[in-house]
């Protein structure tokens, strides 16, 4: 089965009409690597700083603010 785009000129029994469409699928396939590359390190990103956060919290360091006094402000 071939594609025919009359007009932009695309046209899959040839061999320019078949580079094209793989040249687009490598560049899809490429962008689709690089989502998924940016949501890995965004998702060990939010891991690292909610792993900071409890341990800050276990220390009673005085940036991280307990249930208990979350309550007494309110």
């Amino acid at each position: 089965m071939d594609l025919l785009v009359l007009d932009q000129g695309i046209d899959t029994s040839t061999a320019a009409g078949r580079m094209f469409f793989q040249i687009v699928g490598s560049n899809a396939a490429f962008e689709q690597a690089l989502r998924s590359e940016r949501a890995v390190d965004s998702l060990a990103e939010a891991r690292a700083r909610a792993h900071w956060w409890a341990e800050a919290e276990a220390r009673g360091s005085p940036g991280a603010a307990g249930q208990a006094q979350v309550r007494g402000v309110r």
